[in-house]
Order: C-alpha cells, then structure tokens, then sequence
C-alpha cells in the first residue's frame, strides 16, 4: 500500500514528502490499519472533519465488502487442499511486499549494523525457534534498549 500512498499523495501534490513520513509514522502508531489512519490523516488536513469522515468512510467500504464476500467464499472451501496451497504459496509473496516497504522506507539512510543484526536475530527467532511474535518484539525491543 505505501507505494501507492507515495504515488497517489506525493506524485500528485496533494502532500509533500516530509509531511507523508510524518503521516505514515503517525498511522503505525495508531491503532487501525496504516490505509484507514492515512486517510484520514490527510482528509482533516485537507478539509476538516467531513474530509476526514468521508475519506475514512471511502477507504473502509471497498475492504468490508471484498472481507464479506472472500469470507463466505473461504468458509466454503475450508477444508479444500488447493487453497491450503494457494495460501501456502501467499506466505513468500506477502513477506516481498512487507520487505519491499522496509526498503523505501529505509531509503537512503545508513544501514547500520545494530538494527541489521538484530532484524536477523528476530528473523531466526521466528523461523528457526518458531518464538511467538509477540515474545520477539519484546525480547529484541529488550535487546535494543540495552544496547
């Protein structure tokens, strides 16, 4: 979703760059999703309270109804080996997208080794020790406090 925020908001000049990094942070602390959040974000910045009301309101609904009708459909199928397998092969893809936007958000800064090491240690956390996420984000939020 972030590249297309960054092409639909920065591109077209409905915000500029920095205000789209502030936006973006603002949203992953929040709850709620990053889309919902941004939109409404840049709706009250833009026209106020029915901008942010209508915007939160147009981004929710396209996601509610496909939630809607794959549910039904996913309900149906549940014990069907080939969406197992069309799921199993989702896994790499959404794992693609998640680091495509660690890259861009990364942009140019230095990599640094600190926060390179312990990405890896919560990657073998998770996939070689099959650790809880949660249990990772703590452990190496805990790490990284100390360090």
């Amino acid at each position: 979703m972030l590249p297309l925020f960054e092409k639909e908001f920065i591109k077209t000049g409905i915000i500029n760059y920095d205000r789209f990094m502030e936006i973006m942070t603002i949203s992953q602390m929040t709850p709620g999703s990053f889309a919902i959040n941004a939109a409404t974000f840049i709706g009250k910045e833009k026209v106020g309270f029915m901008g942010a009301l209508l915007s939160t309101v147009a981004v929710s609904i396209p996601s509610l109804i496909i939630l809607i009708v794959f549910s039904k459909i996913l309900l149906k199928y549940k014990d069907n080996p080939i969406k197992k397998q069309i799921f199993d092969g989702l896994s790499p893809a959404v794992m693609g997208f998640i680091l495509a936007a660690v890259f861009m958000l990364a942009g140019s800064e230095a990599i640094d080794i600190k926060y390179v090491s312990l990405f890896l240690m919560s990657m073998l956390l998770l996939f070689t020790k099959k650790v809880h996420p949660i249990a990772v984000i703590f452990i190496i939020g805990g790490i990284n406090v100390l360090l």
